[in-house]
């Protein structure tokens, strides 16, 4: 255990190249380029007319008029123990996700969803009593919701004593997708109610999902019933209320080999603007500053000329944030698993998520032993302004393990992360 922690202290990001191939009932050309070279260039080094719009690009059949998450949960931040005749009011309580074993994860991908009456599911489109067997598998392996970008942000946090797994859904939005009703709450005959009511059942499962839109290519509604962009900006906003966050999955869903570059930072752009013109649309541009930019590849295929590559990885977002991760998607014979951000192997511009089929589902719940569990060590009377202070959190951690409270391991603790063992207390990530 001390030699793999000090081994830890070290780590240094290194980018692996996973090698990926979608599925193939999406009908993609099966050979996939994997880009030999990922390095982002300056924006400004890039030509500025390779940004115009694509005149074959608009969809005619869409005419359009225009962090992050819920904290509920999370013990992070949990009420202030204070008393009148207690600690000051700055003391609270702080619970640290810490974990013996280096954790790795899986990340499920679904995409539509359809209703008993249907056959079968596929690799696209879930039966829903299919999904709900899902869940209740995935719960029964120990398996709890995690935040996308939390992770990669290295908030490593998890219910004790359960494993953590990441669900990411493409081509949002369809209305079998997330429909609300009229009292605002999702409809149970969607994917995201099923989500939704199989959380609310079973709190430690939580609700954490990265939604990945194509927002003009796949209809949510009737284009011409009136109030449809109403109706679709309302879920959108409810899900950033709930912890079902939407990213960027391109606005045409194109195969990126197949377009020229600039198309590629059209369509980015595009969805970017046109999932702004629909939270103002609904009176939630408070949530616009919070958007993050995260692509998910359409048909986990890279575009195939370096400029297209660099273009992407170049891409900033309308606030002005850079990309912050890129995701690919394959079946789980050729699975990776996600690492936390401090780990060699981790690489953001190729994380890859596991097509969510029945062998996926099987798989997770048979080897459930192989992802790591988190305990939990908890630190009453915390000075909660000092939160921000690595040296004190580690100080904190430090006399926890010499007390023999806490266990040798990875603390996540106060948006931090820190290798712990007798030998020492380190910050390993962020650097």
């Amino acid at each position: 255990m001390r030699a793999r922690l000090s081994k830890l202290l070290g780590l240094a990001p290194l980018i692996l190249l996973l090698s990926c191939a979608t599925p193939v009932e999406q009908q993609v050309p099966s050979g996939v380029y994997i880009p030999t070279e990922t390095k982002a260039v300056p924006a400004e080094a890039l030509t500025p007319e390779l940004t115009t719009e694509p005149q074959s690009s608009v969809d005619p059949a869409v005419s359009h008029s225009g962090t992050s998450s819920s904290s509920k949960g999370k013990s992070d931040r949990v009420n202030n123990l204070s008393s009148e005749n207690g600690p000051p009011a700055s003391w609270g309580y702080l619970a640290a996700t810490v974990w013996e074993e280096e954790p790795r994860l899986p990340i499920l991908n679904y995409h539509q969803f359809s209703p008993e009456s249907a056959k079968f599911s596929t690799a696209v489109k879930t039966r829903l009593p299919d999904l709900q067997a899902h869940l209740q598998s995935l719960y029964d392996s120990g398996y709890s919701l995690v935040s996308l970008e939390g992770w990669l942000k290295g908030d490593l946090h998890v219910p004790e004593g359960r494993r953590p797994l990441i669900i990411t859904m493409d081509d949002l939005f369809y209305n079998n997708q997330l429909l609300l009703t009229e009292g605002g709450d999702p409809d149970p005959s969607t994917g995201i109610g099923v989500m939704w009511e199989f959380s609310q059942a079973h709190p430690d499962f939580g609700f954490q999902l990265a939604l990945f839109a194509t927002l003009g290519d796949k209809l949510y509604a009737n284009p011409s019933f009136p109030t449809w962009e109403d109706k679709l900006g309302e879920a959108i906003a409810w899900g950033f209320d709930h912890g079902a966050i939407t990213y960027n999955h391109f606005y045409t869903h194109p195969h990126l080999d197949q377009i020229e570059p600039r198309h590629i930072v059209w369509n980015a752009r595009k969805n970017d603007e046109y999932l702004r013109s629909l939270l103002e649309q609904v009176g939630r541009d408070d949530i616009i500053p919070s958007l993050s930019n995260i692509f998910a590849l359409p048909y986990s295929v890279w575009p195939t000329k370096p400029i297209g590559i660099q273009l992407l990885l170049a891409y900033e977002n309308p606030e002005g944030l850079p990309l912050q991760a890129v995701m690919e998607s394959d079946f789980i014979s050729r699975a990776k698993f996600l690492p936390p951000p401090y780990a060699a192997d981790f690489d953001p511009w190729h994380i890859l998520r596991i097509v969510a089929d029945q062998n996926a589902i099987d798989y997770l719940a048979e080897n459930s032993g192989q992802f790591p569990t988190a305990v939990h060590c908890e630190f009453e009377n915390l000075d909660q302004t000092r939160i921000e202070d690595r040296a004190f959190l580690a100080g904190e951690i430090r006399q926890a393990l010499k007390q023999g409270r806490c266990p040798e391991g990875v603390y996540s603790l106060g948006g931090k992360v820190f290798t712990a063992s007798s030998s020492g207390v380190h910050l390993i990530f962020p650097e």
